[in-house]
């Protein structure tokens, strides 16, 4: 009877558990190829705008932003529209636009947050249902045999192992995928700088041909 209960209310509890857990990998492993994809070097990319910008114009520097993914060539975008305008402007849309796009990203991983807090929940909730049926199976038993008692105990333990485990995996998980959208606001940062200074160098060559002359 005892065997019953642990596979009705242990072995749903831990096998839920798993089966979040396994939901959860292959949207973090789906989300984090989509965060790679992202990665661009900061630096180039700015150059690349930047001389886009002086030959090309505003137009093709903005459709090369357009053709990369992720909150770099958005920032970078920005501050290429504001082109004309003072230094402290630029930088000023630049981090609008970043703010904007990754806290796009950050929720992205809020799933993976919501899920290392709640699968403790999970594997506490099967555990108090295996106890709760374990004491008023033994109560209805003039007696219950050690390895009844054992295996129920038993059964406990692995519904809270299972709840915490799958709280550690969720936790790694944030970690990381919060580190790549760190570090990307970072990259994005730096290349609005870039290409902020860019900017300013070719207005300030601008205006002293346009004095020369």
């Amino acid at each position: 009877m005892i065997r019953q209960w642990i596979a009705a209310d242990g072995g749903i509890a831990a096998f839920t558990a798993a089966a979040v857990f396994t939901v959860a990998f292959l949207v973090f492993a789906f989300r984090m190829l989509s965060l790679r994809r992202m990665k661009i070097d900061p630096a180039d990319f700015a150059e690349g705008v930047a001389n886009a910008l002086s030959k090309g114009g505003v137009a093709e520097a903005l459709a090369i932003c357009e053709d990369a993914p992720g909150p770099v060539p958005e920032t970078v975008a920005a501050v290429v529209r504001c082109a004309g305008a003072p230094r402290e402007t630029m930088l000023a849309a630049g981090e609008a636009a970043r703010r904007a796009a990754c806290g796009r990203l950050e929720r992205m991983a809020a799933p993976m947050g919501v899920l290392a807090q709640t699968a403790p929940l999970l594997g506490l909730a099967g555990t108090i249902a295996l106890m709760m049926h374990l004491v008023a199976d033994s109560a209805g038993d003039a007696v219950v045999s050690r390895p009844d008692l054992m295996y129920g105990l038993a059964g406990t333990l692995f519904a809270a192992g299972a709840g915490i485990a799958v709280s550690a995996a969720a936790h790694f998980m944030f970690a990381m995928m919060d580190g790549a959208v760190r570090g990307l606001a970072d990259d994005a940062a730096l290349a609005a700088a870039g290409i902020a200074a860019a900017m300013s160098r070719k207005d300030a060559a601008g205006a002293s041909a346009a004095e020369g002359a």
